[in-house]
């Protein structure tokens, strides 16, 4: 089996960033900062401070190019939890938010979406 520079920088992504922080930046942005609004291309949509968030996936990401954000973390959530996977589709009960971190853990952006992003 081969050992990627990240797996032996970052062996657990669960212990390296886990999920609790990563709830708690996605909050702090909408709840906090944006008062539970969030855009979508389909319009607005508010959440409650209690709305359920669960993370679906996580992944390091390595640019092998100086473009977009370079290596980094991304994070997936579902905003309202997960309404249905079909054939490896998941369906968020309001929308996505992806939260992409640098290898240090800092939080760099994030983006909100209507449909699961690839």
């Amino acid at each position: 089996m081969s050992t990627t520079m990240a797996s032996i920088q970052h062996p657990s992504l669960d212990d390296w960033l886990p999920d609790s922080v990563v709830l708690q930046d996605l909050r702090a942005i909408v709840i906090s900062s944006g008062g539970g609004k969030i855009e979508l291309d389909s319009g607005l949509i508010t959440i409650s401070p209690d709305t359920n968030c669960v993370v679906v996936a996580k992944s390091w990401r390595e640019v092998r190019l100086d473009i977009g954000l370079g290596n980094c973390f991304r994070v997936l959530v579902a905003i309202g939890g997960v309404k249905s996977v079909d054939a490896g589709v998941v369906t968020a009960v309001h929308c996505f938010c992806t939260l992409w971190y640098t290898s240090r853990r800092e939080l760099i952006t994030t983006d909100f979406s209507s449909v699961m992003p690839g």
